[in-house]
């Protein structure tokens, strides 16, 4: 159970325990306990995630408000995000300077979780007149309100999902994928630093996802086009961080190009972590080579 705390008040189990069954409407009494703590919410986040051979993740690195219920997600997706990079690193596939990314593209995104979940902890904790009105009054009346229109449409209901799940994060505004499409694209089709989609489609008289695709814990390049094409240089360059698909176009296709922003030919660079590295509507697969050797640097 949660009880705002006065710092002249100090909690304890015995003023939890007088008001307990009253604020859960159950009828129960709380007796012998065997361990009680009091926590303390605090928002921040590290200057750096990383410092020399150290780097931060989860809660070493930021610390959020229970509200949303965002630390874990969070945690998760910091590991992810460094595990590939310090694994081609080690193994000398990749130049130390890809680690500088983490930080980046990870600091980034805590600290605009902290902004979100710290304005919704003061609305939910504030002892102002508006905000407790707000709680007891109006908030019970639009969850009534939200809930069955929630269920009800299943675009609000994804969206909700992918907001608290933290899989339509995105890290486009990272330098590193500045400059990293080719062609033109539609606005709502998914950009460089954004998670690849889920997208269904036919292949081979089969109904399957794009995801599905993705086929080693590496690089997954996905060239679209009719044409017969040489993709051998790049493929024996990296080959064993590098996996390679061509799908054409055809009927069963078509809703794939479609919601990729493909007309005729291009091709998407996805990263090990699912997000989209960089894009063309052109097959010139030349370009990936060359986005490779910049991101990844000369590994020694």
């Amino acid at each position: 159970m949660t009880q705002m705390q006065n710092d002249k008040e100090p909690l304890s189990f015995y003023g939890i325990k007088e008001t307990y069954a009253k604020k859960t409407l159950l009828n129960v009494e709380m007796e012998e306990p065997e361990w009680f703590s009091v926590f303390h919410s605090h928002q921040r986040y590290a200057e750096t995630f990383r410092h020399n051979k150290c780097f931060l993740i989860g809660d070493a690195a930021h610390l959020f408000s229970p509200v949303g219920a965002q630390g874990m997600n969070t945690g998760l997706q910091d590991a992810y995000n460094l595990a590939w990079k310090l694994a081609l690193v080690i193994h000398k596939k990749a130049d130390d300077s890809l680690l500088a990314t983490y930080n980046k593209e990870r600091q980034l995104l805590a600290k605009n979780i902290i902004r979100h979940t710290d304005s919704a902890f003061q609305l939910v904790s504030s002892e102002s007149f508006f905000a407790k009105n707000f709680r007891l009054r109006v908030a019970p009346l639009l969850l009534k309100f939200l809930f069955p229109l929630i269920e009800k449409n299943r675009r609000l209901a994804d969206f909700l999902f992918k907001i608290i799940s933290q899989i339509e994060i995105s890290y486009h505004r990272h330098a590193s994928f500045k400059k990293v499409s080719r062609g033109w694209f539609p606005i709502k089709t998914p950009k460089p630093g954004d998670r690849l989609p889920f997208i269904k489609f036919q292949l081979h008289g089969k109904e399957v996802n794009i995801q599905d695709k993705l086929k080693q814990a590496g690089f997954q390049l996905f060239i679209f086009t009719s044409q017969v094409i040489d993709y051998s240089k790049i493929e024996d360059t990296y080959k064993v961080i590098l996996s390679i698909e061509v799908i054409p176009f055809n009927q069963g296709t078509a809703p794939l190009y479609n919601k990729l922003g493909i007309r005729n030919e291009g091709y998407y660079l996805i990263r090990p972590d699912m997000h989209i590295a960089c894009r063309s509507n052109q097959s010139n697969i030349d370009e990936v080579g060359k986005f490779l050797e910049n991101y990844l640097g000369n590994p020694t």
